[in-house]
């Protein structure tokens, strides 16, 4: 009888060691960057991409753009338009943007639009010329 009992005890030893080795090994492989988003390996994100619209009459003009930017979240991204160079800039999805052309003939504006994607802490570019007729 006492040899049985000698057995179950070195058995529930063996066990909790195990048990404990396995929850270490467990604990170890974990961290913090478990917790990280990444983005799918065959993607580059973000992707800046707009379009724009309302720049037919003569200047002035108020150009709407539409922002069709892909990101991993729509909730974790900043926009930075940038209205010609060095022009204003606007932080909001879809602005809009009033050109003015004081020459004779049209004239083009560069319209940048940064897309920073904060999951992946990628950015990317796309810039565009809006056409302006001159005013009448």
């Amino acid at each position: 009888m006492h040899q049985k009992y000698l057995d179950l005890k070195i058995m529930k030893t063996r066990l909790l060691t195990i048990t404990f080795i396995l929850s270490a090994i467990i604990f170890i492989s974990c961290s913090k960057e478990d917790n990280k988003i990444d983005p799918p390996d065959s993607a580059n994100y973000p992707v800046a991409a707009f379009s724009f619209s309302g720049n037919d009459g003569p200047a002035p003009v108020t150009v709407q753009f539409t922002n069709y930017s892909e990101v991993i979240n729509l909730d974790s991204c900043t926009y930075t338009w940038t209205f010609g160079e060095h022009g204003p800039q606007s932080h909001i999805k879809d602005p809009s943007f009033t050109f003015s052309n004081n020459t004779n003939q049209t004239k083009s504006f560069p319209v940048t639009l940064k897309v920073h994607d904060l999951i992946s802490d990628l950015s990317q570019s796309r810039t565009y010329t809006v056409p302006v007729k001159p005013s009448i």
